[in-house]
């Protein structure tokens, strides 16, 4: 086969008219879903962890990872629960895909993806154990507020009441009086040039 016709046939497999149109895409936009679908086999770089047998690597490299923690807590399996790639780089120089936030690293090769050599770090870890003591911790915080709200008067009646009990000593006026007067607004006294005097 010749060149131009195996360039032209790898450009309509892809999805373009002709070679040329490839070849102008691809200087302008490197990153299209049809030149990214024909080089990656994903529109996306998000989506490679989806792809091939990368999801049961990484299923089979955190249970080595976790193995140790598994046999402290007595534990028989752990899930992947909740996961989202946030952001996606690919490096040329080393073909190596790193997906954010969840820490995979991929690569490509012979038109495949799998985990890179250094695939996956742990940056942190929660068991249920700590997820349920957080939860008891949370719920005793809410019962205690609930309890403290039901026993202690209201904030602003307190609040009024120190307020008047204060003016009755200072002013040295009856706390009836002083009651008239706790929730009067304060303003200050000032002098032509701004000065606070009382």
């Amino acid at each position: 086969m010749k060149l131009s016709a195996a360039q032209e046939a790898l450009a309509r497999h892809a999805g373009f008219e002709d070679y040329h149109e490839l070849k102008v895409v691809a200087q302008r936009s490197p990153t299209d879903p049809r030149l990214m679908l024909a080089v990656f086999g994903v529109r996306d770089f998000k989506d490679a962890i989806h792809e091939d047998d990368v999801f049961s690597e990484l299923d089979q490299e955190l249970e080595h990872m976790l193995s140790g923690a598994m046999a402290e807590t007595n534990a028989s399996e752990f899930s992947i629960g909740e996961y989202e790639v946030e952001s996606a780089t690919y490096e040329d120089a080393t073909g190596v895909l790193k997906l954010l936030q969840t820490e995979v690293e991929l690569i490509r090769r012979d038109c495949k993806w799998s985990l890179g050599e250094d695939g996956v770090s742990i940056t942190s870890s929660e068991t249920d154990a700590d997820r349920d003591r957080r939860d008891e911790w949370k719920y005793m915080a809410q019962q205690q507020a609930a309890e403290s709200e039901e026993h202690r008067p209201s904030m602003s009646m307190s609040m009024s009441m120190s307020m008047a009990q204060a003016l009755a000593n200072e002013l040295k006026i009856s706390l009836e009086d002083a009651e008239l007067l706790a929730d009067a607004e304060v303003t200050a006294n000032t002098s032509d040039d701004g000065m606070i005097y009382s």
